[in-house]
């Protein structure tokens, strides 16, 4: 617990499977840019884990070719009230965040900003800030009802 709040955790990974027929079909192979293809059929999967105990409490996953984003989209609904969530920098979507803090009661998030990352300080100094961050256009457009900060 942080100040009465669960900790979490969400992060992506990919796994190899065995390689047979089925699973080559279904979850396909990392291509590479030589043009191989990997040895063995793997799986994207995104994972919601409780920090102190490791356990991991939900885990979406799939075909090796859909987005870890889309993964972590089905695993909002399943982050406990009352909690705080570290997220990977890979994870840094509004889409995600906002449907985090928007749905549930007291739901955090912490998430290392990308080098190209814009906010606008709210309180706080430049080592540890709360920030407001303007949504973008493109943004808003693929998700209705996000809103302009």
């Amino acid at each position: 617990m942080f100040k009465g709040l669960q900790l979490f955790a969400m992060d992506g990974t990919t796994l190899r499977t065995h390689d047979t027929a089925d699973n080559r079909a279904h979850f396909c192979a990392q291509l590479y840019s030589s043009g191989a293809v990997a040895s063995y059929p793997q799986v994207r999967g995104v994972t919601l884990t409780a920090l102190p105990t490791h356990v991991v409490h939900s885990a979406a996953f799939g075909p090796y070719g859909t987005k870890e984003m889309l993964y972590a989209k089905q695993l909002i609904a399943n982050v406990p009230n009352e909690s705080l969530t570290v997220f990977d920098r890979g994870f840094l979507s509004a889409e995600i965040l906002c449907g985090l803090t928007r749905s549930g009661l007291e739901r955090h998030f912490i998430i290392p900003a990308k080098s190209n990352t814009r906010w606008e300080v709210i309180e706080g100094d430049g080592d540890d800030c709360i920030v407001r961050m303007y949504m973008s256009p493109q943004a808003r457009a693929k998700c209705a009802g996000l809103p302009e900060f």
